[in-house]
C-alpha cells in the first residue's frame, strides 16, 4: 500500500493521464466482504487508503456490480473471483481496467501441496494465476497485475512471464493491514517501553507443505522459550485482535 504510487507512474504511457484519472474512474474492490475471511483485512485498507488519496472506490462482489454506470472503472480482483472469470461475466467495458493480485496458487489448487522440498516444486509450478494474466493480456484485456515482491529467477515459467509483462506487473510490499496512509507516511521507529520480548500478529494455518505451520515451527516457535511473547490472530491461542490491540502489541 505505501506503494501505491508506482500504480499511478505505471498508468502513464498506457493512455491514462494521472492527472485525470482520479475524475475518470471509479476503483471498484471485488469480494471479500466478509470479515471471517483473512482477505477482508487487506481489502479494507486497500478501499480505505483508495478513499484518503481521493479516488472515487467502491467495494462490493462482483454480482453487484452497477452495469448501468457509464463511469470508466478499474477493477481489483483477487480470487473473488479471479480476472479470468470475471472477465467471463462480460461486465468490463471498453476503457475499462483489471487488477489482478498475483499469488503462487489460486482458485482450483486447493489440493496442491508442495511438499518437503517447495523450492523444487515452484521451478516446476506452471503458475496458474500468472499465466491467467498472461492469456488475458494476449486476447487484449487491459490487464495488469500486482503482488508481493518475491524471487523470480529461479523458476522458469514465473520468470518468462514476469519478464514478457514487466511493465504490466507491479510489485508492492505486503506487510499490516491496520495502518492508514496518513499513519504509514507519518510513522516512525519505536525505540522502548516494549512490554514484551516477541510480539507477533498474523494467521498461524495449514499443515506442511499447505501453509505456514511449517515456517511458523521451524523459525518463530524456537525463540519463544524463555521470553516474554504476546501472540495474536487466527490460530494462536489469544485469536483475532482489533486494530489498535494489533498496533499496542
Amino acid at each position: 500500500m505505501t506503494d501505491i504510487r508506482s500504480l499511478e507512474n505505471k498508468y502513464e504511457g498506457h493512455g491514462i493521464a494521472v492527472t485525470d484519472k482520479k475524475q475518470k474512474y471509479t476503483v471498484t474492490l471485488l469480494g471479500y466482504k466478509n470479515p471471517k475471511h483473512t482477505n477482508w483485512y487487506p481489502w479494507k485498507m486497500f478501499y480505505q487508503v483508495l478513499l484518503e488519496l481521493g479516488y472515487s472506490t467502491e467495494w462490493v462482489y462482483a454480482e453487484n456490480v452497477d452495469t448501468s454506470t457509464t463511469s470508466r472503472r478499474i477493477f481489483i480482483c483477487w480470487n473473488e473471483p479471479d480476472a479470468g472469470t470475471f472477465v467471463n461475466s462480460n461486465i468490463i467495458k471498453p476503457g475499462d481496467v483489471i487488477i489482478q493480485k498475483l499469488t503462487s496458487l489460486g482458485n482450483g489448487c486447493g489440493q496442491v501441496n508442495w511438499g518437503n522440498d517447495p523450492v523444487e516444486f515452484f521451478k516446476n509450478w506452471t503458475w496458474p494465476i500468472y499465466k491467467m494474466v498472461e492469456d488475458l493480456y494476449d486476447s487484449g484485456v487491459n490487464i495488469y497485475a500486482f503482488g508481493c515482491r518475491t524471487s523470480i529467477e529461479p523458476f522458469p515459467e514465473k520468470n518468462r512471464i514476469c519478464q514478457k509483462l514487466r511493465d504490466r506487473i507491479f510489485w508492492i510490499p505486503w506487510g499490516s493491514s491496520v495502518y492508514s496512509w496518513e499513519e504509514i507516511q507519518n510513522a516512525g521507529p519505536v525505540m522502548d517501553g516494549f512490554s514484551y520480548d516477541i510480539g507477533f500478529v498474523g494467521s498461524i494455518w495449514g499443515k506442511a507443505g499447505r501453509g505456514n505451520i511449517d515456517v511458523f515451527n521451524d523459525y518463530l516457535q524456537p525463540l519463544l522459550s524463555g521470553r516474554k511473547c504476546v501472540l495474536a490472530g487466527k490460530g494462536t491461542a489469544l485469536g483475532s485482535v482489533d486494530d489498535n490491540t494489533h498496533k499496542d502489541i
